[in-house]
C-alpha cells in the first residue's frame, strides 16, 4: 500500500524468526524479485540510508515498512528489479558522467555520496527521474557533482527533476545501465 500524506508508514513488530537479511541494494532487489511480499532486512546500500537504517541488526523489535519497486526493461529484453536507482549515462570511454545525458531513476534519496533526490520517497508510488542535459559544460557538470554530496544541486537548469509513476526512454547512442549499483549493459532504451 502507497503512502499517503499525513498517514503513518510502516509498523513496529517482533523480530521474525529466520529473517533474511541483505547488506545491498542489489542483494535486496534479488531477493525480492523472488518473493514480493517477502519480510527482508535491510543493512546496507541507498535505500537502507534512506530510510534512516541504523544497522541495528541486533534489535528485538523491527521497523516493516513497504517500499516501491522499479521493474526495469532494456531493449534486448534483459528484464531486472531495482529497489534504490537505475541510472543510464554514455559508458566510460565516451565520457560516462561528464559528457552527454545521464539519466537517473530513483526509488531512493540517495545514491552513493549523493542526495540526488533530497525528498525522495521509497512508497510514494513513483519513481523520480532526474536527467542532466547533454549541453550540460563539464565544469558545470563538476560543481552540479560537488553540490550533490548535500542536495544543494538543485534546481538547475541542466538539470531536470520529474516525478513518474512509469517511463521510457530512448537514447540516440546505447547508454550503459547500472541498476543498484551494479552494471546491467547497454541498451538504446529503457522501460522502468
Amino acid at each position: 500500500m502507497t503512502i499517503r500524506k499525513g498517514e503513518d508508514w510502516g509498523r513496529v513488530v517482533p523480530r521474525p524468526e529466520g529473517l533474511h537479511s541483505v547488506g545491498t541494494d542489489h542483494d535486496l532487489g534479488n531477493a525480492l524479485s523472488d518473493d514480493i511480499g517477502r519480510a527482508v532486512l535491510v543493512t546496507g546500500g541507498d535505500l537502507a540510508r534512506t530510510l534512516g537504517s541504523s544497522r541495528g541488526a541486533d534489535r528485538s523489535t523491527l521497523n516493516q515498512l513497504p517500499i516501491d519497486l522499479l521493474r526495469v526493461t532494456t531493449d534486448g529484453g534483459l528484464v531486472l528489479t531495482a529497489v534504490a536507482h537505475v541510472v543510464a549515462r554514455l559508458p566510460r570511454r565516451a565520457g560516462s558522467w561528464f559528457r552527454g545525458e545521464v539519466l537517473f531513476v530513483m526509488n531512493a534519496q540517495f545514491h552513493g555520496a549523493w542526495n540526488v533526490i533530497p525528498r525522495g520517497h521509497p512508497n510514494d508510488g513513483r519513481a523520480d527521474v532526474l536527467r542532466i542535459d547533454p549541453g550540460l559544460a563539464f565544469r558545470q557538470r563538476f560543481e552540479a557533482a560537488r553540490r550533490a554530496r548535500s542536495g544543494g544541486h538543485l534546481p538547475h537548469p541542466g538539470v531536470k527533476v520529474r516525478r513518474v509513476e512509469s517511463a521510457e526512454f530512448t537514447f540516440p547512442r546505447p547508454m550503459e545501465i547500472v541498476v543498484d549499483s551494479v552494471a546491467a549493459g547497454t541498451s538504446g532504451s529503457l522501460r522502468v
